[in-house]
């Protein structure tokens, strides 16, 4: 008998072990700040079980269906999905260009300064995802310093979202959030956004910055917007606000197909190191259109010891990102930045109008003169840029020939890309509008002529004569240059010389 009754204790054990363990669906059927059926009710419930439950909504009404937060909604503590695309009524966005989401969850501050609104514990183990919601303050008293915030974890998700400006569908004009996705400690991962466009957030009335970085992060931006409308067509931030701040080194962080306008700065890397800024657009709306509210302050900024990033691809022959319309540098690397950050191959034009700045711009502000051997130092070691001397055509086989020198460090291999415009901005500051070329060359190790690398590159599709630039990149240090002057080519071919 008492073995049999052992057996019962032990199944029944087990049974309440396992009914603990499994997912549950916890549903938010009130707008309510509390009580029964609301949103914080469930993350307290959620906080309570050891299943990796995921929150859904069933409120009953139209959308938008508004949420007043009057405190921060409870730290949560374990892994948890929050689905706002479960309300019915919500759809995913489908549009490559613009956002056609329907959002109908929208937490705001009822009043009060709220420190954030949805906060994830340092737990090295927890994972949270959260999709299909709105943040703002929808323009009442109150104000959200950062819609979500992670204190530590691993694999988190951010996706579908819009914080702050003009948002998706019927969900309106929502206001300002300071911060919309900020990390204070070194996190496995995140990923904000993804490759598919329903994964799209906007980022519109941002005080300070979109997304925030404190911390060896290893964070994934892809396919966002920053400083736009949710259709993309309108520029909204507000003044002094930054795209996406690295505070930290986020090492091995992929920025990857946004596009920043309508902001202080872009991207700025403060500290950062390995991170890869690759195919994004600033300056611009999301359909591409030039115009003043789109512009940026700068493009990319590197400060504060930033090394070894890569804004482009170190070993790619197609152009990047796309860095135009900013009012100061499109690239600017501060008087504090490290070396080793790669910038190449980028489209880079209509920046700094009127400006002493440049499209690639290592301070101090305007081009730096060369110097023997390259042995200054600074931001990107004071890299050297090339000296293009001619640009002509050869009749006899239709190959236009760019030849110049590059004087710097002795015995160092170098890349060197050369790129077209149809003009040249004032002071003979150069744009970097058409990669035409690249070629790699090796400086002198000693001799009289110790530190010099000599080029004479065929284009094999000469194209229309134009303004050619260059930039060169240390292939031991990595540092790039700055944009050289640019020279006007040869209209004729050799035999008008």
């Amino acid at each position: 008998m008492f073995h049999r009754f052992a057996l019962i204790v032990a199944l029944f054990v087990l049974a309440m072990a396992s009914s603990t363990s499994r997912s549950a669906t916890i549903t938010v059927t009130s707008t309510a700040d509390g009580g029964t059926g609301s949103l914080r009710a469930a993350i307290t419930t959620a906080n309570g079980t050891a299943a990796a439950d995921v929150i859904a909504f069933n409120i009953s009404g139209s959308c938008p269906r508004v949420i007043l937060l009057t405190t921060p909604l409870p730290t949560i503590t374990k892994d948890l999905a929050i689905e706002g695309y479960t309300q019915p009524g919500t759809a995913l966005n489908t549009l490559d260009v613009g956002n056609d989401a329907v959002i109908c969850i929208a937490l705001l501050a009822q009043s009060g300064a709220l420190n954030h609104a949805i906060e994830v514990d340092g737990g090295a183990d927890v994972n949270v995802s959260v999709r299909g919601l709105a943040f703002g303050s929808g323009f009442l008293s109150g104000t959200i310093g950062r819609a979500i915030q992670f204190l530590g974890g691993n694999g988190h998700v951010v996706q579908g979202n819009a914080f702050g400006g003009n948002g998706p569908g019927v969900i309106g004009e929502l206001g300002e959030v300071s911060i919309g996705v900020a990390t204070f400690s070194d996190i496995g991962s995140l990923l904000v956004g993804g490759s598919s466009t329903g994964h799209r957030n906007t980022f519109g009335g941002v005080a300070s910055s979109g997304i925030y970085i404190a911390g060896d992060t290893a964070i994934t931006v892809r396919n966002n917007y920053f400083g736009l409308s949710a259709s993309g067509n309108t520029g909204q931030s507000l003044d002094q606000s930054n795209g996406i701040y690295f505070n930290g080194l986020g090492t091995g962080s992929l920025l990857i197909d946004n596009v920043f306008a309508a902001l202080e700065m872009g991207v700025l890397l403060s500290g950062s190191s390995d991170v890869l800024v690759r195919g994004n657009r600033f300056g611009l709306s999301a359909t591409g259109n030039f115009g003043a509210q789109f512009a940026n302050g700068y493009g990319v900024v590197l400060a504060n010891g930033a090394h070894n990033n890569v804004i482009g691809d170190l070993n790619g022959s197609t152009q990047s990102n796309v860095i135009t319309n900013s009012l100061l540098a499109g690239v600017y690397l501060k008087s504090d930045a490290g070396s080793g950050n790669v910038v190449r191959p980028n489209t880079i034009y209509g920046n700094a109008f009127g400006e002493p700045e440049l499209g690639i711009d290592i301070h101090p502000p305007g081009q730096n003169p060369n110097d023997a051997l390259d042995a200054d130092s600074g931001p990107n070691d004071g890299q050297n840029w090339p000296l293009i001397l001619d640009s002509r055509l050869n009749a006899e086989n239709g190959l236009r020939t760019i030849s110049g020198n590059l004087s710097s460090t002795p015995g160092r291999d170098f890349k060197i890309d050369f790129y077209r415009a149809v003009s040249c901005l004032p002071g003979g500051r150069a744009e970097a509008v058409t990669r035409i070329g690249t070629t790699t060359v090796t400086t002198w190790n000693g001799g009289v002529l110790i530190g010099r690398a000599f080029f004479a590159l065929d284009l094999t599709n000469a194209g229309a004569p134009g303004f050619v630039s260059a930039v060169a990149t240390d292939l031991t240090t990595m540092s790039s240059s700055e944009l050289s002057p640019c020279m006007v080519e040869n209209f004729f071919d050799d035999d008008f010389g």
